[in-house]
Formats: structure tokens, C-alpha cells, sequence
């Protein structure tokens, strides 16, 4: 009965912690969306900016060139930066838990509790005198 109340306990506490973390979550996002509304509008405000600067002396077909390059050389640097890398720690926790999960289901629970069992001192003590009965009976 205690196990089943510790258990319950133990449940609850996870639930309000999953609540509380999900309620977080909720509000970064809410706020990461405002951050990348206002740095979108930065941009515009600067392609707007770079745009009157470059006007005079390029006019408007090459200025919107430059401008355009610009952009494609942001936009290369951000894919190079972002590409994913090989992460080693990752790859050995995946190679272990593909090894514990084929481990486990080679193995024969119930033959290894009974193994485990019949392991203990006090087996093999009872083993060694039900040995030594059954001998004393077969006389």
C-alpha cells in the first residue's frame, strides 16, 4: 500500500514538472517568434538602408545586384554553418543502446533470475544437503 501512495507521489511530482517545463517551453517560444519578427523587420530596414546608399553612385538595376550577392553569400555562410556534423558521443550512444536492446532481447529472463538463485550460498548449501539425503535414502 505505501509502494502504491510513494508511486502516486511520484507521479504527481512528474506531472507538475512536465506541466511546469511545458509551460516554459510555451513562453520561450512565444518570445523567440517576437525576436525573429523584429530581426526580420532589421533586415528589411537594412536591405532598405543598403538599397539608398548604393542608389546613387550604382543606380537601381545594380544596387539591387549588389544587394542581391550580397544575399547569396549570407545565405551560403549560413547553410556552411549550419550543415550537420558527425558527433562521436551520439554515435557510440546509439551503437550502445542497439547493443543493450539486442542483449536483452537474447537473454532468457526468467533463466537468469532462477540462474541468480540458484547461485546464492543458501542454495548451494540446501543443494549440498538435499544431495546428501537423497543419497542416505537411496541406501
Amino acid at each position: 500500500m505505501r509502494t502504491l501512495r510513494l508511486l502516486g507521489v511520484a507521479a504527481q511530482a512528474e506531472g507538475l514538472r512536465l506541466r511546469r517545463e511545458a509551460r516554459g517551453l510555451a513562453r520561450r517560444v512565444v518570445w523567440q517568434v517576437a525576436a525573429g519578427l523584429f530581426a526580420t523587420a532589421a533586415v528589411v530596414m537594412l536591405h532598405l538602408t543598403a538599397w539608398h546608399a548604393l542608389l546613387p553612385p550604382l543606380g537601381p538595376t545594380w544596387a539591387a545586384a549588389a544587394i542581391t550577392v550580397f544575399d547569396l553569400l549570407a545565405a551560403g555562410l549560413c547553410v556552411l554553418l549550419g550543415r550537420s556534423r558527425y558527433d562521436p558521443v551520439a554515435a557510440e550512444a546509439l551503437y550502445l543502446r542497439r547493443e543493450m536492446l539486442r542483449s536483452a532481447a537474447a537473454t532468457d529472463p526468467l533463466g537468469e533470475v532462477m540462474g541468480a538463485a540458484l547461485r546464492t550460498p543458501a542454495a548451494v548449501i540446501g543443494g549440498a544437503i538435499a544431495e546428501a539425503l537423497a543419497s542416505r535414502f537411496r541406501r
